[in-house]
């Protein structure tokens, strides 16, 4: 039985650094999710797991010029490459002693370091994004609008399409929507 010590915390995530190949520790990760409470289903769990496989070939991702990021328990595991060690930011709603490998990481430090990355999101197409979400700010101009979002609301609430509280973005500036993960469009204001 392997003992680690630091893995408590009151935090809904948990960050690793692991020396095993980005492909390995991945896939050892996602399965960890797939024995947890709420497992995906076999079509998901196999589309998810042949894509981290793909994704973990590619040389972006193996020099760590991007990561990957594929759905956990609660929220998302991101895993990104940094001078040949693997940087994870997960949830904390696993049995990650099951992963070989994993030394616990500070979260301040993995946030700060993970920051700035852009990340595969493997659940959503395959779309490479920003991390963290970003904001415009609160007298903008413009209005992002999720064209999926108003054709969800229609005329019955259109304001409800603007995301500017809240998108990703790719690395052309291009923003996303947080819930459809699908392109915006900029406006001037919605009528």
């Amino acid at each position: 039985m392997k003992t680690r010590n630091g893995l408590v915390s009151n935090s809904s995530s948990s960050s690793f650094i692991c020396d095993r190949p980005i492909a390995a520790v991945s896939h050892d990760l996602y399965a960890v999710v797939c024995n947890c409470d709420n497992p995906p289903t076999k079509y998901w769990k196999k589309i998810i797991l042949n894509n981290i496989k793909k994704l973990c070939k590619q040389d972006d991702v193996q020099t760590g010029e991007n990561g990957i990021c594929f759905p956990a328990v609660i929220g998302e595991t991101f895993v990104i490459v940094s001078n040949g060690t693997c940087y994870i930011n997960t949830c904390n709603n696993c049995d990650w002693d099951m992963v070989d490998g994993l030394r616990t990481a500070s979260e301040e430090e993995m946030d700060k370091m993970m920051e700035y990355e852009f990340f595969y999101y493997i659940h959503h197409n395959n779309l490479l994004l920003s991390r963290e979400t970003k904001s415009l700010e609160e007298n903008s101009d413009i209005n992002l609008i999720c064209p999926k979002c108003l054709k969800k609301w229609g005329k019955q609430n259109p304001s409800k399409a603007i995301q500017n509280e809240m998108y990703y973005i790719d690395k052309n500036e291009n923003t996303y929507c947080p819930e459809h993960f699908c392109k915006m469009k900029v406006e001037d204001h919605i009528t």
